[in-house]
């Protein structure tokens, strides 16, 4: 059989880390200084949005109308303001305003060369649609107690930090079925011991990945009021949440739960 983990992050904390990551000073991933955010990408000769639209639309998370207002609000904020004509994204993560910013970070985070969270989403039902497929060869081939060929685990990158051992435990048992249960405990230990020796680190390079800000409530709570980016990313939370809940439940089916 295969086993599939599947790392996924509430988009609007995801959203701020984004922001508060690459706008650290000096930046710790270089390619965002002249890196034009509005860019499409293209993906097996589409616009990516063109790939994702039919799965995120059926499921009501967005429309093709909502991926258009993506683009124009990264066309509102990129280049349009005096001094920023010329200059990339890093430049403008470090010169608009905090909400200004978060915002150009979500439309980075949404569509074009970045695209995360709508993968994300995505991933997620396409992941589900597969066991879907298995369940109905199984009633088809009148095997309806055959054990899963395929099985996904998902799990909440933010559990790693607040639940490390719990967590890196459920991993190892998923991912290491056979190991004994003494194996496993001793390996999660390690993790959480491991973690929290980088949390504490006062070295730079072990840190730089744990965004901080006396801002990030803030910035959350600016983003989950927005008419636009809180319609959409809440939706894409609800998905993400759902899945994470129903995978330790035992249970991997996706409800329908966004907005319309």
């Amino acid at each position: 059989g295969i086993k599939i983990v599947h790392l996924v992050r509430n988009p609007f904390p995801l959203t701020v880390s984004h922001y508060k990551y690459h706008s650290q000073e000096p930046t710790p991933e270089p390619w965002v200084k002249g890196f034009d955010v509005c860019h499409a990408q293209e993906k097996f000769g589409e616009d990516e949005y063109d790939l994702l639209e039919p799965t995120l639309g059926v499921n009501r998370i967005m429309s093709y109308d909502d991926f258009n207002s993506i683009l124009d609000v990264c066309h509102s904020l990129f280049r349009s303001h005096p001094g920023l004509e010329k200059s990339g994204f890093y430049q403008h993560l470090l010169k608009l305003d905090p909400e200004e910013g978060i915002q150009l970070a979500a439309t980075h985070m949404m569509r074009g060369r970045g695209g995360d969270l709508t993968r994300m989403a995505n991933n997620i039902i396409k992941l589900r649609q597969l066991q879907e497929v298995e369940e109905q060869v199984n009633v088809a081939e009148h095997q309806l107690k055959a054990p899963k060929r395929i099985q996904v685990l998902t799990l909440a990158t933010d559990d790693f930090t607040y639940k490390p051992k719990e967590t890196a435990y459920r991993f190892f048992d998923f991912a290491l079925g056979g190991t004994s249960r003494e194996s496993k405990e001793k390996m999660a230990i390690k993790y959480e011991e491991r973690f929290n020796k980088t949390l504490n680190s006062t070295h730079r390079v072990n840190t730089m990945h744990i965004t901080k800000g006396s801002d990030k409530a803030y910035l959350e709570d600016y983003m989950r009021s927005h008419e636009f980016f809180g319609r959409v990313l809440g939706n894409v939370e609800k998905v993400v949440e759902s899945a994470v809940e129903q995978s330790k439940d035992g249970n991997d089916k996706l409800e329908s739960t966004v907005e319309q």
